[in-house]
């Protein structure tokens, strides 16, 4: 235990100065120091409406955002299938048909 604590550490730190330090990811604020205030209000009726009227038009873009992707879908599948039919139908003529 004596041989760790008188050991000379393997790496010493490294002393950075300000504004010569890389970039390592870190984010810091350059704000001054002092009082912030934040102010809350209650919403009046005109608030309360325009919240309300913004909630309801994100819910009815997203319905239709949903039904307009259900819809493509959808129609995409019906045109795969028509035309695997139209396929089918044009080779089954061909099979069925007499080629004398």
């Amino acid at each position: 235990m004596t041989k760790k604590s008188s050991e000379r550490p393997r790496s010493e730190p490294e002393i950075i100065l300000p504004g010569n330090q890389p970039d390592s990811g870190i984010w810091a604020s350059k704000t001054t120091h002092g009082t912030h205030r934040i102010y809350v209000t209650r919403l009046g009726p005109f608030g309360i409406n325009l919240f309300a009227a913004a909630i309801i038009g994100a819910i009815f873009m997203l319905a239709v955002v949903l039904l307009l992707g259900f819809f493509l879908i959808w129609i995409l599948s019906l045109i795969v299938t028509l035309i695997i039919i139209a396929v089918v139908i044009r080779f089954a003529r061909r099979i069925f048909t007499d080629n004398k």
